[in-house]
């Protein structure tokens, strides 16, 4: 009477299972990479879409209330970033004076400081419009 051999490697079933869970994790890291590419992508529309406001807000740091006004009078505004790639429409949102009253002319105001908030619309990587609205502070 022959004795049974021990079982030498892998039958076939148990190559099968781990070759299709290796493949699920690879496919898992592949679709979590992707969502990070996406992330990445919208932060950077996001930081141009803020730094081209921050660069047409800038100039109007230093200047008198009478003479923000008419600066302020001149929005809205469209500002090429850059690289000359992107346009941005920068829109008045709401103004409020030192006393936190909304106020819809700055010129002749006296009240300092005044508080502007501004919407900026930028494309996001999936092609939808989002809207940025960073508020700016003048003394």
């Amino acid at each position: 009477m022959k004795t049974p051999h021990p079982q030498n490697g892998f039958t076939l079933i148990e190559a099968l299972v781990s070759t299709v869970v290796f493949g699920l994790g690879m496919l898992g890291m592949a679709l979590y990479s992707g969502n990070g590419l996406k992330a990445t992508a919208n932060n950077n529309a996001r930081a141009s879409a803020l730094q081209v406001v921050s660069q047409a807000m800038d100039p109007l740091v230093n200047l008198s209330a009478a003479s923000l006004g008419t600066e302020l009078g001149r929005f809205p505004k469209t500002i090429k970033s850059d690289n000359d790639r992107d346009s941005y429409s920068i829109n008045l949102v709401t103004m409020q004076d030192g006393t936190g009253t909304t106020i819809t002319n700055v010129n002749g105001a006296t009240l300092m400081p005044v508080t502007v908030v501004v919407s900026v619309p930028y494309t996001s990587f999936d092609g939808s419009t989002v809207t940025l609205r960073p508020s700016f502070t003048f003394y």
